[in-house]
């Protein structure tokens, strides 16, 4: 990021007039500290698994070629390993997952220096089949 600085000194006789912009400070690039919050699924056709969460912002995304990787596995009978896949975009869309399944769901900020924080996952569930017998 780039930065400017402006100064205004203030005492019992009031404030000054801003001091003119200082030259400019940039931050080196880093991999993003946090990752986004409100993890959640809010699927509503059956088969789908509808991950969102809420977008970061973009002075948190620490430098270039920010994304975020979406990680799912189905609480029962999947094993250990975690489908995955990015975007960036606040969503994503999984199908074909079955119908109204359990998921652990992750989201992980990356850039090109590396990858936020392990996520701890939330439990989402895909959408439900609406037929009724």
């Amino acid at each position: 990021m780039s930065y400017r600085f402006r100064v205004i000194a203030i005492n019992d006789v009031g404030k000054s007039d801003p001091s003119k912009p200082s030259e400019i400070h940039n931050t080196l690039a880093e991999a993003p500290d946090n990752n986004p919050e409100d993890v959640k699924s809010e699927s509503g056709d059956p088969h789908t698994l509808v991950i969102t969460w809420q977008e970061m912002e973009k002075r948190e995304f620490n430098g270039p070629d920010f994304k975020y990787r979406v990680m799912w596995r189905k609480v029962l009978g999947s094993g250990p390993n975690w489908h995955s896949n990015y975007t960036t975009t606040p969503s994503f869309i999984v199908n074909d997952v079955g119908n109204f399944s359990a998921f652990e769901i992750k989201v992980q900020a990356i850039n090109e220096k590396g990858e936020g924080p392990q996520p701890d996952p939330v439990i989402g569930f895909s959408g439900e089949d609406g037929e009724i017998f």
